[in-house]
């Protein structure tokens, strides 16, 4: 084997292991309090099995303000795969993907001539930069560790054939299928990726420099162009249509915009070079950051770089690359287009996940020249210092208050870390430790309508009705559509007696979000008025929504049986049963449909099932049983 091929394959093969050895201990973290009720654990679409109707619905509108299809359906294989919830396969899925994004970072970097080890040194800056550890260790970043994957992947394939002769006619357009796939599948997986051809095309246009290299492919870049420019308006209307305007609280003024966005370049920066106290939320809103002393001066630190860089253009053309690149992949979030996280922070690490290309690309070119003697003690050196640094960061990401525990401490004014302790707390049924905590996160953030939401769901647990409705009614003058708070308010009423008011609110949740919780809580609401027709049809929508609902199975088995529509019945228990077999009522319910059926010997071994569950229930075999469905939709979020 060729000394070259071995150094290339010993290089892919130390990367890979740092990387994976470096982010292992994310394997054993938990499932956070983030968003992940949101995204993944009480995402209706994405509960096992996982039908078609669900993919289709995530496929053609936004979910939860975000058209991420491709970043749900690999979810939704994850959960029809194992059929459970582990957070260790979705860790395990973002920490395969990071490792692959390494390996084709140092393709890309080889792309240019840069020798193995260099290129390993840059590959290694990629993988392990503490500004990584957001994107792997949380598992709701798959959509930046997907899109990224795909996006340089994407660049990848256009580098290739930039580089092919014209008389390679079959490669090139097999290169050109594999790119434009690339970059489609990445807007889909996030669409800040709508970047991505912008950067290829900066790339391919250095390696048309080299000498000996193909002239560009003016007809194939022209076609990328006015295709990205196709891509990027589609997603943009996509993306406003799912995120409003109003949404987004207290927006920079124009003119202040390009300000917002240096400060957010500097503060990108600092970090790169100095990564410590890293945090999931700087608290640098667009309002903090314009009353902030350094406002007018933040253009300063970007000036300079780019200054330099340019400087040392002649002799070293790669580092003006490496910044642009830097600047074209993190421009989606410079702030000067207002976006949703901005009523957190402009500036958050996974923002720059792909946008490290740039710095991997800058270290790698400014070691090319250097020899072996050279590059393994010098990549070795920066691999530790930044293995040490990432292996500490990781830490704060174990769990649900380690991780806003550091927030807090990282920024006092967190009202995220507020609320996520409070979460936490609530979560284990603590309510005295987490409505401080709440209202802790209000007072810094009156206008954060989550915490307005699980506030009230408190209130509703603890008995208080009144205080209950009052922030849920908070919650939805901040956001009207919000189908949790809807169907929330319903039940709050409903325990008030406002039952008109609740079927308003459970009515309004499902035409807002189809949401299956409040179609579940309103066919309870009809049943007990005695409209059991209206209420058969509330809880067929549940279960046609969230096919594992075994509650609303159940009721719908109670109904039909009340109707002496007996094969229905029987369908729907064993439904319930399918999903959880210990349910004792419905093995009741079963009994008695085959009971009313003449059919014995199966009525028996049902009613036998439920009686070793519940010996309470052995003198049971006549009149369908209740169901308790007194549980908030969802509790907290």
């Amino acid at each position: 084997m060729p000394v070259a091929a071995w150094t290339s394959r010993f290089v892919l093969t130390a990367i890979s292991i740092a990387c994976v050895v470096v982010f292992a201990p994310v394997l054993g973290f938990d499932f956070l309090g983030y968003d992940y009720t949101t995204h993944l654990l009480e995402n209706p679409y994405l509960q096992p099995p996982v039908t078609w109707d669900a993919l289709r619905r995530l496929w053609s509108q936004p979910y939860f303000r975000m058209y991420i299809p491709l970043t749900y359906s690999v979810w939704a294989a994850v959960v029809q795969i194992t059929q459970a919830w582990s957070p260790s396969e979705f860790h395990a899925l973002n920490l395969v993907l990071h490792t692959l994004n390494t390996l084709v970072v140092w393709c890309v970097i080889r792309r240019f001539g840069i020798q193995a080890l260099a290129a390993g040194v840059g590959a290694l800056v990629f993988a392990l930069h503490p500004l990584q550890v957001e994107s792997v260790a949380w598992i709701s970043a798959l959509k930046d560790v997907l899109s990224a994957c795909l996006a340089l992947l994407g660049i990848n394939f256009w580098l290739w054939f930039a580089t092919l002769a014209d008389g390679a006619k079959a490669p090139r357009r097999r290169a050109l299928v594999l790119a434009f796939s690339a970059f489609l599948l990445a807007v889909l997986a996030k669409p800040s990726a709508v970047v991505a051809p912008a950067v290829a095309l900066i790339l391919a246009q250095r390696l048309s420099r080299k000498p000996g290299a193909p002239p560009c492919s003016r007809p194939a870049n022209l076609a990328l162009i006015v295709w990205s420019l196709v891509i990027g308006s589609s997603v943009t209307w996509v993306a406003l249509s799912a995120q409003p305007v109003q949404l987004i609280q207290d927006p920079a003024p124009w003119w202040a915009r390009p300000l917002i966005a240096t400060d957010s370049i500097g503060f990108w920066l600092r970090k790169i070079v100095w990564p410590v106290e890293l945090a999931p939320d700087y608290g640098r809103t667009p309002r903090l950051v314009m009353l902030g002393e350094a406002f007018g001066w933040s253009w300063i630190l970007p000036a300079i770089v780019t200054a330099l860089v340019w400087w040392l253009y002649r002799r070293w053309p790669l580092g003006v690359y490496a910044w642009l690149v830097f600047l074209i992949a993190s421009l989606p979030n410079w702030g000067l287009v207002s976006f949703g996280f901005q009523n957190i922070s402009t500036v958050a690490d996974r923002y720059v996940y792909l946008a490290l290309l740039g710095v991997a690309l800058f270290v790698a070119s400014s070691l090319a020249s250097q020899r072996s003697r050279v590059l393994v003690p010098v990549g070795v050196g920066i691999s530790l210092v930044l293995a040490g640094l990432t292996s500490q960061q990781l830490k704060s990401w174990q769990n649900t208050e380690s991780l806003f525990a550091m927030m807090l401490m990282r920024n006092p004014a967190s009202f995220t870390a507020a609320h996520g302790l409070a979460y936490a707390a609530h979560r284990k049924g603590d309510l005295a430790r987490a409505m401080p905590l709440y209202e802790q996160a209000l007072r810094h953030h009156p206008r954060f309508a989550d915490a307005y939401t699980n506030l009230a769901t408190a209130y509703y647990q603890s008995g208080n009705y009144a205080a209950a409705i009052a922030n849920f009614e908070k919650a939805l003058s901040l956001a009207p559509d919000d189908g949790v708070t809807l169907t929330n308010l319903g039940l709050a009423l409903e325990k008030s007696g406002r039952d008109g008011e609740a079927i308003e609110r459970y009515a309004a949740a499902i035409n807002a979000t189809r949401s299956p919780y409040a179609a579940f809580h309103l066919g309870n609401l009809l049943e007990r008025r005695g409209e059991r027709n209206d209420a058969i049809r509330a809880l067929h929508l549940a279960v046609t929504v969230m096919p594992r609902m075994a509650d609303a199975w159940e009721k719908l088995g109670q109904l039909h049986l009340r109707r002496v529509e007996l094969l229905q019945a029987e369908k729907c228990f064993r439904e319930a049963l399918a999903v959880d077999p210990s349910r004792s009522r419905s093995w009741i319910g079963l009994a008695h449909a085959l009971q009313a059926q003449e059919r014995m010997p199966e009525a028996r071994a049902a009613h036998a099932k439920a009686v070793e569950i519940d010996p309470e229930l052995g003198n049971v075999m006549s009149g369908p049983e209740a169901v308790e469905t007194d549980g908030m939709n969802r509790g907290i979020k």
